[in-house]
């Protein structure tokens, strides 16, 4: 049963897209919603700010220079967070927040343990500068987290059916129940797709 939904942000329009997603389902379960901002380390103490810093330093204090950036990524925080506070408000959908500093997808996958699924954009915000099917971050989480994930295109459309890919394994297993339970709650028509060999025997009957 999913009773609370993560959403990290950083105010794209993905992250916004994967918000409203996560809002139509939050509705058919009656769940709630974590907003999730981290402040990323490594623009707070990467070596890009270090250089700019010292590089001015005689205009501007290295110290003065990194208050600047972290007060700006608070200024996004609030920002990204406020928006989809707005969204889970007029929907009826309870809504928190939390504000984390540290590596970006390290934090994401911390903060999930006491969610049920995450809504993530594909990609970040820095989208347009990236010519990959899957930001590092979304790639990352994928991969170390042990709760369901989906991931949003960069616009909401309203669900119509439900595809699930199944090959037999123990992690296949999770994504078919989750799948299902997700697929009932919305009333949506599932096909399961089973890709083997010629030679291999078939998986039989798995519903």
């Amino acid at each position: 049963m999913i009773k609370q939904i993560l959403v990290p942000t950083d105010g794209s329009d993905n992250s916004l897209a994967a918000a409203d997603y996560a809002v139509a389902m939050a509705g058919l379960f009656k769940a709630s919603i974590k907003g999730l901002f981290v402040k990323d380390v490594k623009v707070l103490t990467g070596p890009l700010i270090h250089d700019i810093g010292t590089s001015i330093g005689g205009m501007v204090p290295y110290g003065t220079f990194n208050q600047t950036i972290r007060e700006m990524l608070e200024s996004q925080a609030d920002a990204a967070l406020a928006v989809v506070e707005g969204k889970c408000r007029q929907a009826g959908v309870p809504f928190v927040q939390e504000i984390r500093e540290g590596v970006v997808s390290h934090e994401i996958v911390k903060s999930a343990d006491d969610c049920d699924l995450l809504s993530m954009g594909k990609m970040g915000i820095h989208a347009a500068w990236r010519d990959v099917f899957l930001g590092t971050n979304v790639e990352f989480v994928v991969r170390q987290t042990h709760k369901p994930v989906l991931i949003s295109p960069s616009e909401y459309k309203s669900f119509a059916r439900m595809l699930i890919a199944y090959d037999g394994s123990i992690f296949a297993d999770k994504a078919l129940k989750s799948g299902a339970e997700i697929a009932g709650a919305m009333k949506l028509p599932v096909t399961v797709v089973c890709v083997a060999e010629k030679k291999r025997r078939s998986f039989g009957t798995i519903i």
